[in-house]
């Protein structure tokens, strides 16, 4: 068994090839101060800020005192009982997905006229 960070870090068969990412995409169901020490999220943090590629995570609920240094989405687009969030956390996640890239879309276009 290993944690949740070393199992994505196995998957990156050589940390150079990072050099070409544009932007990390990664997630946990709850996003919450433990996020934050040695979790995945909190080692792609790490690992965007050592290739200075920014880290986007979504969550299906964020519970964060301080999130000055976090890039970050819900997944859960009502307010809804956890069962039911569970339920629909697959379309949930694609449509937060589908809404932070036309974010980020619509931040590149405003930066091209600049």
């Amino acid at each position: 068994m290993c944690s949740g960070m070393d199992y994505m870090l196995s998957k990156i068969e050589k940390e150079e090839e990072m050099d070409g990412f544009d932007l990390i995409i990664t997630g946990e169901g709850k996003i919450d101060e433990q996020s934050q020490y040695g979790k995945v999220i909190d080692g792609m943090q790490k690992l965007g800020a050592k290739h200075d590629i920014p880290v986007l995570s979504i969550g299906g609920s964020v519970i964060l005192k301080d999130t000055q240094n976090l890039l970050y989405g819900s997944c859960v687009q009502k307010c809804c009982d956890l069962k039911e969030a569970m339920d629909y956390a697959q379309s949930n996640l694609i449509n937060a997905t589908i809404q932070c890239m036309n974010l980020i879309d619509c931040g590149m276009k405003i930066m091209k006229r600049y």
